[in-house]
């Protein structure tokens, strides 16, 4: 059996999303608009969550307590030791990507640019 990182299922379906996106951003039409943000939504709103999973939440806790709400998701994230370059701090800066803890799951996926 292999041991896969958490939440890397929600990561690999953001990405899907993106892609997506990048798809329809492409289209013309009255609707690609709405179909963009839809699925720069659904991109954002996995990605946390695969973050939030790899910081210890389980699916069933997302689903409870984050539900569709990005502001929600964003929260623990923000408080926790991943969210030390905070949005607010770091917006002014030329990167708002915030730097994963040393040692983090996640640090390989942020480095080769998927988050």
């Amino acid at each position: 059996m292999t041991n896969h990182l958490p939440g890397r299922h929600l990561l690999h379906d953001a990405l899907g999303f993106a892609a997506a996106a990048r798809h329809v951003a492409s289209m013309p039409g009255c609707h690609a608009g709405e179909l963009l943000l839809q699925n720069l939504g659904n991109a954002i709103e996995l990605s946390l969550k695969s973050i939030l999973q790899a910081h210890g939440w389980s699916d069933d806790r997302c689903r409870r307590e984050i539900r569709h709400d990005l502001v929600k998701a964003w929260g623990p994230l923000n408080a926790s030791a991943f969210g030390r370059a905070s949005w607010r701090s770091s917006r002014s800066s030329p990167c708002c990507r915030p730097e994963p803890p040393p040692g983090s799951a996640l640090r390989p996926h942020i480095a080769g640019g998927f988050l």
